[in-house]
């Protein structure tokens, strides 16, 4: 990323500047969503919240559902614009292997 951002734009390498630093952003954003669907199937296999469950019948399984339509949308149009080939130059795995994916959200930094 700091290559990409002391590139001169005035250079024919402009597009390749400006471009890399987008494909960075998607591929760290097509990262947070996979890892977002692994933990939400981690909590589906945990069963709902019991408190919010006796409070809000159904409420955790909608609230669950509704994440991960969003995250697989998401995760669609960002593969769209990143097929498995740019994937791997950027050395991501089609799916990331969690052992625990709660854990793994903490640590998503924004690219700097």
């Amino acid at each position: 990323m700091e290559l990409w951002k002391h590139a001169p734009l005035e250079q024919p390498l402009r597009s390749n500047a400006l471009g890399g630093i987008v494909r960075l952003y998607l591929a760290h954003a097509l990262h947070a969503a996979r890892i977002g669907l692994l933990a939400l199937s981690e909590m589906e296999k945990e069963g709902p919240d019991k408190k919010m469950a006796l409070m809000y019948p159904g409420l955790d399984e909608y609230l669950t559902v509704d994440a991960q339509t969003e995250l697989s949308r998401l995760k669609r149009a960002i593969e769209k614009l990143m097929p498995p080939e740019v994937q791997s130059g950027f050395g991501m795995d089609t799916e990331p292997h969690a052992t625990s994916t709660r854990q793994k959200l903490t640590w998503i930094p924004a690219p700097h």
